[in-house]
C-alpha cells in the first residue's frame, strides 16, 4: 500500500462522507463536547454506555447527567492542560433500569479550537460494568 505525505494526500474525498453516520459506524461511543462540556454530538454507542439519551441532554453541560462528575471534571482539566488525551472511568448510573451503577473506560482529548474555546472528544468503551476493561491502552 502507498503511503502518503500529507500534501501528496487528496482530502477533498472526505467531503463526500456523512460525518454522522461515520461516527455511528464506529464501535466506541463519541460525545463532542463544547467549551462549556455541553453535549453537541452523541453516538447510539455512548449514549448506551453513558445511559443517557443525546435528546435529553444536547446543549446542557454532560456533569450535569453524572451520578458523580468529579472524575470527568479532573480529566477535561488535565487534558486541556496538557493538550491530549487523558485515560479515565468515567462513573455512570443507569436510572432507566434497577440495578447498580458502574463505570466505563473513557477518554477525553482537546479536539480543536472555535471562537467560543476548545471542542473536547469525549470516547466512552462499551456498557457500565462494576469492573471494566482498560480497551485504549
Amino acid at each position: 500500500m502507498q503511503e502518503f505525505t500529507p500534501s501528496e494526500r487528496d482530502d477533498s474525498v472526505l467531503v463526500d462522507f456523512d460525518t454522522g453516520a461515520v461516527l455511528d459506524a464506529l464501535s466506541v461511543g463519541i460525545v463532542v463536547l463544547d467549551a462549556q462540556l455541553c453535549a453537541v454530538y452523541a453516538n447510539e454507542i455512548a449514549e448506551d454506555a453513558l445511559a443517557l439519551r443525546f435528546g435529553n441532554v444536547r446543549g446542557q453541560p454532560l456533569a450535569r447527567f453524572l451520578p458523580q462528575p468529579k472524575r470527568f471534571l479532573d480529566a477535561v482539566d488535565r487534558a486541556l492542560e496538557r493538550g491530549e488525551a487523558v485515560e479515565f472511568q468515567l462513573d455512570v448510573a443507569d436510572t432507566r433500569v434497577p440495578g447498580p451503577s458502574g463505570s466505563v473506560a473513557s477518554r477525553i482529548a482537546p479536539l480543536g479550537y472555535q471562537v467560543s474555546g476548545p471542542y473536547l472528544l469525549l470516547e466512552v468503551s462499551g456498557a457500565a460494568c462494576a469492573n471494566p476493561q482498560r480497551p485504549f491502552g
